[in-house]
């Protein structure tokens, strides 16, 4: 059971097409939390409280260092938490409990490492890029797969394009899965992107079945759609031989209401 915390919005903003990011204050700096983990809202609504979880799309470094946490919100047509965080304010308060959830990096390190994420789901690596670094150094091999369904909505691809820029050995994928893409595209959306990834029109699970995986040295991570995970997780035991605990998952289920 995770404790709870009053936190402060600092900043809302557009992070992509119905994304929206938020950027909190914490009061002090004992929440602490391993990256990849996520945290529970506790969102007043009509005399009632409603839970929403996200995950932390921050590193725990910002959080001890300047008491802050970041993270995305998927907006739902008229949901209850969705209407209630599009109105916040600056200065707003409003509590958390956490965090939880084992979607984190291993103690017994693999020589590969898959990070596949859709839609919010690729919010916990950008938690984790501070040891990806570190890992990428101790030569680790690192594939990030994003699934978004069109450039517009696309976030966090500067900070993983970056990451890739920086390491040989760090791998960035995009795949799209209703637009074909094209340079023109993404110079039309005044992303600003730069050539350490590869993009292309493919549903991730696709991608997964291309890319050559040995289940002896690499670990498997899944989050976001739970359409997507299940087909994933059903590729990669099925096709390429993987444990169950090679494949580690957090299922996205978005609220109507």
């Amino acid at each position: 059971m995770g404790s709870t915390y009053q936190m402060t919005l600092v900043e809302q903003y557009e992070l992509a097409e119905n994304v929206l990011g938020f950027r909190f204050s914490l009061p002090d700096t004992s929440f602490q939390f391993i990256s990849g983990q996520f945290i529970s809202l506790q969102i007043p609504w009509q005399q009632q409280i409603i839970k929403r979880s996200y995950s932390i799309a921050s590193s725990p470094l910002l959080a001890q260092k300047q008491g802050l946490l970041e993270m995305s919100v998927a907006l739902v047509e008229g949901g209850r938490a969705s209407q209630y965080l599009t109105n916040m304010q600056p200065g707003d308060q409003l509590e958390m409990m956490g965090p939880y959830g084992r979607l984190i990096l291993p103690e017994q390190l693999p020589s590969r490492i898959v990070l596949v994420g859709t839609g919010t789901g690729i919010a916990p690596y950008r938690a984790m890029i501070p040891e990806l670094k570190q890992l990428a150094k101790q030569d680790c091999q690192i594939d990030i797969v994003m699934g978004v369904r069109t450039p517009s909505h696309l976030f966090y691809h500067q900070d993983f394009s970056e990451l890739a820029a920086e390491f040989t050995n760090v791998h960035y994928w995009v795949c799209f899965s209703r637009q074909e893409v094209s340079d023109s595209i993404f110079d039309s959306e005044h992303l600003h992107l730069n050539n350490h990834y590869t993009s292309k029109k493919s549903y991730v699970q696709t991608l997964l079945s291309e890319l050559d995986l040995n289940p002896e040295n690499t670990i498997v991570f899944l989050c976001g759609n739970p359409a997507m995970i299940d087909a994933a997780a059903v590729l990669l035991q099925n096709e390429k031989g993987f444990p169950i605990k090679q494949v580690r998952r957090e299922k996205y289920v978005l609220s109507s209401s």
